[in-house]
C-alpha cells in the first residue's frame, strides 16, 4: 500500500493540482465573444473581431489551433474562472484558470491524454508575447535580471514567428491581433508551453539558483516529452484525409473501443488495413498514421516510427501521369471529375506526408525528452532530492521510460530492481505495474529476435539501485517499527 501512496505521490508531483475523475466534466456552452472562435472544422474561416465592429477574415489550413475545438466542447479546457496576471518578464497580461482539471485516460508511465472531448492542457503557464514558461507559482513572481535577458534575446525575437507558423498562414497579421488570437492558453500548443518551460527551469539549475534541483527539472522533462507523445496521438485534423478520419473512428465506436484500450485499438486497426473492401490504400496511411499513435502510447516506438514512414513514402510517391496512380481510380474520388480529382489527390499527398512527418519529428523529441528525464531523475535520486518512500515510484518510471526508448537491457534491471523492492508489500499493485511491464518486455524481445545490448553504465546502476534498495528497506523497517510503537487507541468508557 506504501508504494501505492508513492505512485499516488509522483501523480500530485506531476500534475500539480490535477486529479483524476471517472467521468469527464458536461460542456459548458461557449458565449460568443472577440478573439478565437470555436472552429467545428480545419477548413473553416475564423473571423477576427476588431474593437471597432469592423472584421477582418484569415483562412485556416489544418492548423494545430482548432484540434478538437467545437462549438460546445471549448470552455471546458478550464474549469472556473480565468485570473488575469502580468508575466514577471514583459508585464503583458496572461489569464490562467483557477480550477482544477481532471483527467483519467493515461499511459502505464502515467502520461495523460484526452478524456472524452476535453484536451489535456498542462498546468504550465506560457507567455504569448514574450515566449516566458514556467509554473504558475513561478510565472507570478519576480524574475532576475539574466532571465529576463535570456528571455528577450531567445525566446521573444521567436514568438511572433512561431506564433503566425502555428496558425498554417502565408499573411502576417499584427503584433495584437496575434496576441488576441492567442489569449486562451489552450490556444497555445503544449509541446512549445513546456519545451520553453524546460530551458526556464534547466537555466536556473545551471546558475545554481538554491530553489531548483534535478528533481524538478526532471518533472518538467518528462512533461515535455509527454506533450510531444500526444501530438504523435492526437486526431488526424487535415481537411483533405477527414473523410477517412470520420470512416475509422465510426468502425472504432461501432466495435465499443474505447479511448484508453491501446490494445484493443491496434488490433481492430490491423484487422481494418486488412480489408482491403472497406479501405482503399489511401484510407491506409490514415488507418497506418492512426496505428502509429496507438503503438507510441504502447511504447513500441520503432514500429510507430516504421508505419510513419511506410505512410510517407506512399504519400511522397511520383508518377509520370496522374493516370498511372493507382491513387487516381480510388472508390472514394470516383464521383469527382477528373480535372479536379488531380488537385484533391495532390492534396491529399501533401496532408499525408505533412501528418506523417510532423509525427515522427515529435516522436523523436519525445525519445530525447525520455532520455533527458532519465539522467535527470537518477541525479536526483543520488543527491536524495526525492523522500526514501517514493523510490519504488521513481525506480519503476525509470525503468518505463527506458522500456519506450528500447534501452531494454537497462529498462530490465530498473523494473526488476523495483518489483525485489516492493516484494510481499503489495502483491497486485507487483502484478499490475512493474510485474506486467517486464512480462511485456520480455516477450517483445523473445517475439521480435532482439538482442539486447548492455549498458555501458551498468555496473553504476547497480551500485545506485543497491544504495536506492537500502534505503527503502530501512524506510521500511522504520514505518514498520512506528506502527507497532504507536499507543493502541484506548476503549471506550462503559
Amino acid at each position: 500500500m506504501r508504494f501505492v501512496l508513492s505512485i499516488v505521490t509522483l501523480c500530485v508531483l506531476v500534475f500539480s493540482s490535477a486529479t483524476f475523475s471517472a467521468e469527464p466534466p458536461a460542456p459548458t456552452k461557449v458565449k460568443e465573444s472577440s478573439g478565437m472562435p470555436a472552429l467545428k472544422d480545419p477548413q473553416e474561416t475564423l473571423i477576427y473581431n476588431e474593437p471597432d465592429g469592423k472584421k477582418t477574415i484569415i483562412k485556416y489550413i489544418g492548423s494545430p489551433l482548432t484540434k478538437e475545438i467545437g462549438q460546445n466542447n471549448l470552455d471546458p479546457y478550464f474549469f472556473g474562472k480565468l485570473r488575469p496576471y502580468n508575466c514577471s518578464v514583459c508585464g503583458h497580461k496572461v489569464n490562467m484558470p483557477t480550477k482544477d482539471r481532471k483527467y483519467q485516460n493515461v499511459d502505464s508511465d502515467l502520461c495523460p491524454h484526452n478524456s472524452g472531448n476535453v484536451r489535456f492542457i498542462s498546468s504550465i503557464t506560457i507567455c504569448p508575447n514574450c515566449g516566458f514558461s514556467a509554473f504558475q507559482a513561478d510565472f507570478r513572481k519576480p524574475q532576475a535580471d539574466y532571465i529576463k535577458e535570456w528571455v528577450k534575446a531567445n525566446l521573444q525575437p521567436s514568438m511572433d514567428e512561431t506564433l503566425h507558423k502555428l496558425l498554417g498562414q502565408k499573411t502576417k497579421i499584427t503584433h495584437e491581433k496575434l496576441m488576441a488570437l492567442f489569449e486562451k492558453q489552450s490556444d497555445i500548443p503544449d509541446t512549445l508551453r513546456t519545451m520553453n518551460a524546460y530551458s526556464y527551469y534547466k537555466l536556473r539549475m545551471d546558475h545554481k539558483d538554491p530553489e531548483v534541483n534535478a528533481a524538478g527539472v526532471a518533472r518538467v522533462a518528462w512533461m515535455t516529452a509527454w506533450s510531444f507523445r500526444r501530438t504523435v496521438c492526437e486526431p488526424v485534423q487535415s481537411g483533405p484525409l477527414l473523410f477517412y478520419v470520420r470512416k475509422i473512428n465510426h468502425s472504432l465506436k461501432a466495435a465499443g473501443i474505447a479511448d484508453d484500450d491501446v490494445e484493443g485499438s491496434i488490433k481492430l486497426l490491423t484487422q481494418l488495413f486488412q480489408d482491403t473492401e472497406k479501405f482503399d490504400d489511401i484510407g491506409r496511411q490514415v488507418l497506418r498514421i492512426i496505428q502509429a499513435g496507438y503503438y507510441n502510447r504502447f511504447g513500441l516506438n520503432s514500429w510507430a516510427h516504421m508505419v510513419l514512414l511506410q505512410a510517407n513514402t506512399a504519400a511522397m510517391k511520383k508518377y509520370q501521369e496522374p493516370a498511372m496512380d493507382p491513387w487516381f481510380s480510388s472508390k472514394s474520388l470516383e464521383k469527382i471529375p477528373p480535372e479536379q480529382r488531380i488537385k484533391t489527390l495532390s492534396e491529399m499527398r501533401f496532408a499525408l506526408s505533412h501528418e506523417t512527418k510532423r509525427r515522427d519529428e515529435s516522436l523523436r523529441n519525445e525519445l530525447d525528452f525520455l532520455g533527458f528525464s532519465v539522467l535527470l531523475i537518477e541525479d536526483g535520486l543520488r543527491k536524495g532530492q526525492y523522500e526514501d518512500k517514493d523510490i519504488p515510484a521513481f525506480t519503476y518510471i525509470i525503468g518505463e521510460f527506458e522500456r519506450r526508448r528500447e534501452m531494454y537491457s537497462r529498462s530490465l534491471m530498473w523494473l526488476d530492481a523495483t518489483r525485489q523492492m516492493i516484494k510481499g508489500e503489495n502483491p497486485e499493485f507487483v502484478q499490475h505495474y512493474a510485474g506486467v511491464q517486464i512480462d511485456i518486455l520480455k516477450r517483445y524481445v523473445t517475439d521480435q529476435k532482439v538482442t539486447p545490448q548492455k549498458s555501458p553504465r551498468e555496473q553504476t546502476d547497480w551500485q545506485l539501485l543497491q544504495v536506492l534498495a537500502k534505503k527503502y528497506m530501512d524506510y521500511r523497517a522504520s514505518a514498520k517499527a512506528n506502527q507497532k510503537t504507536a499507543p493502541a487507541d484506548k476503549a471506550p468508557a462503559r
